[in-house]
């Protein structure tokens, strides 16, 4: 029986993974053989990061509860993403951006709910466009 690596995380490897699916760090993220430790102290400056970069780019937090989700739920093929779509209707946005176009029903969002969903590079290339 082998043995199970251990690493441990900087919160700079975490963030990395976060910001790229196809880096280094996303690997070792997603690697089941390799055990994968980080200390509360990593976790606090990882949401510290993050809570920066909200604060700094005042990107509005909005809160949705179950029957928002509810909701949604007829919309999506995944229905782990009704939380997402939930948000931008809540938020009444014309746009959502995602890179999982595939978990939506794009086309009955469009329709019912005039949300328009796009990946990030669509919106940068509609948005240039104006």
């Amino acid at each position: 029986m082998k043995k199970v690596r251990k690493i441990f995380l900087d919160s700079d490897v975490i963030i990395s993974a976060l910001i790229s699916k196809k880096g280094a760090a996303s690997w070792l993220i997603n690697e089941t053989k390799v055990k994968k430790i980080i200390s509360n102290t990593v976790l606090v400056e990882v949401t510290s990061r993050l809570n920066e970069l909200i604060k700094k780019n005042k990107i509005k937090i909005i809160k949705i509860n179950k029957s928002d989700v509810k909701e949604s739920k007829q919309y999506v093929n995944d229905k782990n993403d009704a939380h997402v779509l939930a948000g931008a209707v809540k938020a009444e946005v014309t746009f959502l951006l995602s890179y999982n176009l595939k978990d939506y029903k794009l086309e009955t969002i469009k329709r019912n709910l005039d949300i328009i969903i796009y990946r990030p590079a669509q919106y940068l290339q509609f948005f240039r466009s104006l």
